[in-house]
C-alpha cells in the first residue's frame, strides 16, 4: 500500500521519468527521412545552381503544402543556424548515395503542378533519365505509400517531366513513345509494331508499365 508520504515523493518522480521519456522518443523522432519530400535534419549534400555546395542536416517539407520560403532548409556543418534555401536555385540534393532532382508536376493529371524532388534511378550521363516520387500517407487520401514514374530527356526544360500514365504516353504508346526515342531506329521500330516487353495500354498494370519502361530506358541509353 502507498502511504500519501511515498505518493507525494512517487509522483514527481514519476512525473520527471515521464517526461525524460517523451524527450528522448522526441529527439529519435527529431530526424527522419520518409520521403525525398518529406525529409527533416538528415545529413546530406545540397549542389546549388552556382556550382556551390552545401553540406549538413537537410529537411525537405514539400508533401503536405503548397512551396513556401520555408520548406527547404539546411543547417550546415559547424553551425546550429538553419539555412533557407531556393528550391529554384538548387540543381540537386543527394543522401547516401541516392540523388534528388527538382521538377515540377502534374501530380493528379489534372495540371495539378506541384515542386517536388524526384529519385533519379538512372546514371547522371544517360540521356534518357527516368524518375520515381515516392509518396507518404500525408500526402494522398488513401492513406497509404504511393509511386509515381517520370522520364525526361536531354530537349526538355529544365523542370519537365513526363509522367508514364499521362496522355503524353497513352493511350497511343506505340505513336508517342516510339517518336520521343526515334533517334533509336531500332527501338523505335520494336515500340511502334508493338513488340512484347516493348508496349504497354492505359489499363497495363503498374507493374508492367515499369518493366516496358525499364527496358526502354536501358536500350535507348546503351542506342549509338
Amino acid at each position: 500500500m502507498i502511504t500519501d508520504r511515498v505518493r507525494s515523493n512517487y509522483q514527481p518522480a514519476f512525473f520527471l521519468a515521464c517526461l525524460y521519456a517523451l524527450l528522448l522518443s522526441g529527439c529519435a523522432s527529431s530526424a527522419y527521412f520518409n520521403t525525398p519530400n518529406d525529409v527533416h535534419k538528415i545529413m546530406g549534400t545540397v549542389y546549388m545552381a552556382d556550382g556551390s555546395v552545401k553540406k549538413g542536416l537537410v529537411t525537405v517539407s514539400l508533401e503536405v503544402r503548397q512551396l513556401s520560403d520555408n520548406d527547404i532548409s539546411i543547417i550546415p556543418e559547424g553551425s546550429a543556424t538553419a539555412e533557407k534555401l531556393d528550391f529554384k536555385q538548387i540543381k540537386y540534393y543527394s543522401i547516401g548515395g541516392d540523388v534528388f532532382i527538382p521538377k515540377i508536376v502534374d501530380l493528379t493529371l489534372n495540371k495539378d503542378y506541384h515542386y517536388v524532388f524526384l529519385k533519379r534511378l538512372t546514371k547522371e550521363e544517360d540521356r534518357l533519365q527516368f524518375y520515381e516520387l515516392p509518396q507518404s500517407y500525408k500526402s494522398n487520401d488513401a492513406g497509404e505509400q504511393r509511386y509515381y514514374y517520370y522520364f525526361s530527356l536531354p530537349y526538355f526544360s529544365r523542370y519537365e517531366v513526363v509522367d508514364i500514365n499521362s496522355e503524353k504516353v497513352v493511350p497511343g504508346f506505340e505513336f508517342k513513345m516510339s517518336d520521343y526515342v526515334s533517334d533509336c531506329p531500332v527501338l523505335a521500330t520494336q515500340i511502334k509494331t508493338k513488340t512484347p516487353g516493348y508496349f504497354y495500354s492505359f489499363l497495363a498494370s503498374r507493374a508492367e508499365k515499369l518493366r516496358v519502361m525499364n527496358s526502354i530506358v536501358k536500350e535507348y541509353n546503351e542506342c549509338r
